[in-house]
């Protein structure tokens, strides 16, 4: 998200960074437990139930969770979003809920509500069915006996992990970035905007700014996320 508000004269400072902290850290952590836990939830209670096949009950199930748990992410990383591009605008979390509120009523939490959810179901698509579909095909790949026994060597699972969020990391970065934009303009305008006004402001390739940055930091994340994630899985033989 700051990658798209470079410029700004506090950027040397880090002062923004530092109030969006805590917004970001609680933020974060709902949305990631929210997102995992009912991702795994769903997909092994719909696996059996509906008719659709594995590929497309772990899409539904990563969407539904992404959804619920983009709500709950919402109206933490509006006030990131917020303290990240004015330090003066709150000087904590709660001071800057109480003033979103106290300004724009509720609904000012929810500011961009509609890209940020799309931004976070593209994420969110290609973070669970990308990395499922790329997972199992190397695999199949480095174990050619895994798809009957679902045995691997453990320095096959990690290379595979590796390369699977690789793949998925990359591609989740690039196609998601215009979202990220969008809803970068929108949460920090002190004035309502439109899609189309932060359009005529950026214009195309405005929309994939930062992008090198994106598919650098988000990576190198992933990794550590999917690396965690699947030993994980593997621990409790989900």
């Amino acid at each position: 998200m700051g990658e798209h508000l470079v410029g700004r004269s506090w950027l040397p400072l880090g002062e923004g960074f530092r109030h969006g902290l805590a917004a970001s850290l609680v933020g974060w952590s709902l949305h990631g437990g929210a997102k995992f836990l009912g991702y795994n939830m769903l997909r092994e209670e719909l696996h059996d139930v509906l008719p659709w096949g594995p590929s497309n009950t772990y899409l539904f199930a990563s969407l539904t969770a992404e959804t619920v748990a983009t709500l709950l992410l919402a109206p933490f990383h509006t006030c990131e979003v917020k303290l990240v591009s004015d330090p003066l605008f709150a000087p904590s979390l709660i001071a800057a809920l109480l003033k979103i509120i106290r300004l724009s009523g509720v609904r000012g939490l929810f500011a961009g509500l509609p890209v940020l959810l799309l931004r976070q179901l593209v994420a969110g698509f290609c973070k669970f069915h990308l990395f499922e579909k790329c997972a199992r095909a190397s695999f199949n790949y480095l174990e050619p006996g895994y798809a009957k026994d679902r045995k691997i060597k453990r320095y096959h699972r990690v290379a595979g992990v590796l390369f699977s969020s690789l793949v998925t990391s990359a591609v989740c970065a690039i196609v998601s970035n215009p979202f990220d934009v969008i809803y970068t303009h929108i949460a920090a305008s002190p004035s309502p905007l439109s899609v189309l006004d932060v359009y005529a402001q950026v214009g195309l390739t405005g929309l994939f700014a930062g992008v090198g940055y994106r598919v650098a930091s988000t990576t190198l994340n992933n990794f550590f996320i999917w690396v965690y994630y699947d030993l994980f899985k593997e621990l409790i033989a989900m």
